[in-house]
């Protein structure tokens, strides 16, 4: 009979010790290139142009269909009214759809997207009610 034990032994004490942390503060971060994926000064000015041009088209848009309520019998004043409003929805299209070009990880979140898409809305109900 063989005196070999191969079932459960419990090990050395010392065979089971990990070897020593190095420490964490002294490792050398993983540089990081701040300009990836940010858009830069460069990208918002144009952003912002391209909105105010956006915006000066709206514009004009806004008093044609202004002139076509007036001549479909709608009050000048409730016209007008109806016209600011087409102007503010659009504007507001714009800007969401603007911002999202420019920066996407930043402005297509809720925080920005929401009270873009509640101004939209609260304005197309508007234009709705003023030009009856």
């Amino acid at each position: 009979m063989a005196t070999d034990n191969k079932g459960f032994t419990l090990p050395n004490p010392d065979q089971g010790k990990l070897p020593a942390r190095p420490n964490v503060g002294t490792t050398t971060p993983i540089p990081v290139d701040p300009s990836v994926g940010a858009p830069g000064a460069k990208g918002l000015l144009t952003g912002g142009l391209v909105l105010l041009v956006v915006m000066g088209v709206f514009f004009f848009l806004k008093g044609m269909y202004a002139n076509h309520l007036v001549s479909k019998k709608v009050p000048p004043t409730k016209a007008n009214q109806a016209g600011w409003w087409l102007w503010v929805f659009l504007s507001a299209l714009a800007a969401g759809a603007i911002f999202a070009i420019v920066d996407q990880a930043r402005f297509l979140t809720i925080l920005y997207l929401a009270p873009l898409g509640v101004v939209a809305i609260v304005a197309l109900i508007l234009m709705l009610i003023s030009s009856r």
